[in-house]
């Protein structure tokens, strides 16, 4: 093989590795209280099949792309902003009343349930196979495949890793809903297997190397006409 189709090769190969190995989650976050019954305050209930979605308007609404290793969010008791907590992926497309800082910087809960978070993450995942999952998770969390419920501990919790939980292989929409409350620490762990939500865009350095390797095959074209 020569230098050049080498070249080419090797940028076709991270243009389609780098796509394939991210995962993104479309998340929606509230920040409040909810009203339960009676008109008292508490926190909200992690399950759509209870409450569905805070009456509020939505505090902020983005894509979190990250690696294959899916949603690995946590927050120290002392700091506990979406900035803390949202770790290890980048966020696009956003949309809330301020900018990415803003969001970032607002605090997520409050001890004493003052303030508290809701958490929707949907998109759908695609397995060629049966697979198993666990949930990590604290206050709450509940999980919907193809509208059915699988997983459901919406109750305020310790950090609580869920029993292993078997899935079936092909394309299914997923829910995930999660709470954060009563302050620090916080925690949500959840993957699902090629999870997509928006296109896949390829990183700046990826569409450099097929750039070069679509450039070099231009010039040997040049020099094996010029012969």
């Amino acid at each position: 093989m020569s230098c050049t189709k080498f070249m080419l090769f090797a940028a076709i190969l991270a243009l389609f590795s780098s796509a394939a190995a991210a995962e993104t989650y479309h998340v929606t976050v509230w920040n409040g209280l909810a009203d339960c019954s009676g008109g008292q305050a508490c926190v909200f209930d992690a399950d759509k099949a209870d409450i569905p979605v805070p009456a509020a308007t939505a505090l902020a609404s983005f894509d979190f792309t990250t690696d294959d290793l899916g949603l690995n969010w946590a927050a120290s008791p002392t700091f506990n902003t979406y900035g803390d907590f949202l770790d290890g992926g980048q966020i696009s497309g956003f949309t809330g009343a301020g900018t990415v800082a803003d969001f970032l910087s607002t605090t997520m809960s409050v001890e004493g349930n003052r303030i508290a978070s809701y958490f929707a993450i949907t998109g759908s995942f695609s397995s060629a196979t049966d697979f198993s999952r666990s949930i990590m998770h604290d206050d709450g969390a509940s999980l919907y495949i193809d509208g059915t419920n699988t997983f459901k501990s919406p109750g305020r919790v310790g950090q609580t890793t869920g029993a292993i939980y078997n899935f079936t292989g092909g394309t299914h929409n997923y829910g995930l809903y999660y709470v954060a409350a009563d302050g620090g620490p916080a925690v949500l762990n959840f993957d699902m297997p090629n999870a997509t939500d928006a296109v896949a865009v390829p990183e700046p350095a990826t569409l450099a190397l097929l750039g070069l390797g679509l450039v070099g095959i231009g010039l040997s074209r040049r020099r094996w006409r010029r012969t």
